[in-house]
């Protein structure tokens, strides 16, 4: 079985595909909370677990909500290259912004 490549799945998670979205998940989990954990420590000087699992729930659940807008931007299939960004510009763009109280 070939694997898909980050392109084509969140093509198919823009297309609201479930189990795509969750081998996208599987693919970058680690980026992701990677990225969520350094965003943290810049932030606050320490990396709390807890707060970095939160943040990165909080960035897949908008990723699944916002990923058929990244398809209406492009007339043609997405590479990996462009989804990976996508990915982890809103990622990091949902670590910078304000929390609301």
């Amino acid at each position: 079985m070939r694997t898909a490549c980050a392109g084509e799945l969140m093509t198919a998670v823009a297309r609201g595909d479930q189990d795509a979205f969750g081998r996208l998940y599987d693919l970058l989990a680690g980026s992701v909370f990677g990225l969520v954990t350094d965003a943290l420590r810049a932030e606050t000087g320490h990396a709390d677990p807890a707060a970095a699992e939160d943040a990165a729930l909080d960035a897949w659940t908008h990723i699944w909500r916002n990923a058929p807008a990244l398809l209406h931007r492009s007339s043609r299939p997405l590479s990996s290259a462009e989804a990976v960004t996508w990915i982890l510009h809103e990622v990091r763009t949902r670590c910078s912004a304000p929390v609301a109280a």
